[in-house]
């Protein structure tokens, strides 16, 4: 039987101020404040990658590339030492977001997440960082519904030519996401090798539905990997219109 991990909460923190969680930490407001604590589980694996993650933040901090705003903000290490302060994005995860049915979604507002989506990842490749989960579950909307990329204990550092495509891929199937509601491959367990060879074999999904054109063009166009960097995605996004 597998032992069962008891989650210390830090200091000041109860359960009431948990607002989510993943495979590899648990994340809470601090009362009275508009920051969020992201905290370790407690597993040696998991603390790594949480390791990982404070030092890429870290890393982005100090670099002399303008940052762009579609950054989840890094506001330091925990004065407790056990995880990282990042600015609340009020509206939770955009995944989160799209799962109610209620919740519609403009054309403008998907280009919108387009661009914002496609300026942060130039900005972690322009500096050597490879995401390695460009997911709308970790694609955060404030206040104003404006996107900011996070989660970095899957990234890698320095980036490659592998890890590189496989973040313009995942993006395709993010920027699918956001124009239909539906995650691709939803429950398969399939890495990102695996997912492009299902498109090389099984042709694109269905873009017909996919309003204005010019998204589905940029979907498919990411999907099946035409472009050479992230800085080309972005220069396509912004000649595109509602």
């Amino acid at each position: 039987m597998a032992s069962r991990i008891v989650v210390e909460l830090p200091p000041g923190i109860t359960c009431e101020d948990l607002i989510g969680g993943g495979t590899s930490g648990l994340a809470a407001l601090i009362p009275g404040t508009e920051t969020v604590i992201k905290f370790y589980h407690g597993d040696s694996d998991d603390n790594e990658r949480c390791k990982l993650e404070a030092a890429i933040y870290e890393h982005l901090s100090q670099s002399k590339i303008e940052r762009p705003p579609s950054l989840l903000t890094y506001q330091g290490k925990s004065k407790c030492g056990k995880g990282i302060l990042l600015k609340y994005a009020r509206n939770n995860s955009m995944r989160r977001f799209l799962s109610v049915p209620e919740n519609s979604v403009s054309h403008t507002t998907i280009l919108r997440w387009i661009e914002q989506t496609t300026l942060a990842l130039c900005f972690l490749h322009q500096n050597h960082v490879a995401h390695g989960d460009v997911t709308c579950d970790n694609l955060f909307l404030d206040e104003e519904y404006n996107v900011h990329l996070g989660d970095f204990t899957s990234a890698t550092w320095p980036l490659t030519d592998e890890r590189k495509t496989e973040d313009m891929f995942e993006l395709g199937l993010a920027f699918y996401e956001m124009s239909t509601g539906i995650r691709l491959y939803h429950g398969l367990f399939l890495n990102p090798d695996e997912k492009m060879e299902k498109i090389k074999h099984n042709g694109l999904p269905d873009l017909s539905r996919i309003e204005p054109k010019n998204v589905a063009d940029l979907i498919a166009n990411c999907l099946q990997l035409h472009h050479k960097d992230a800085e080309e995605i972005l220069s396509s996004v912004r000649h595109m219109s509602p």
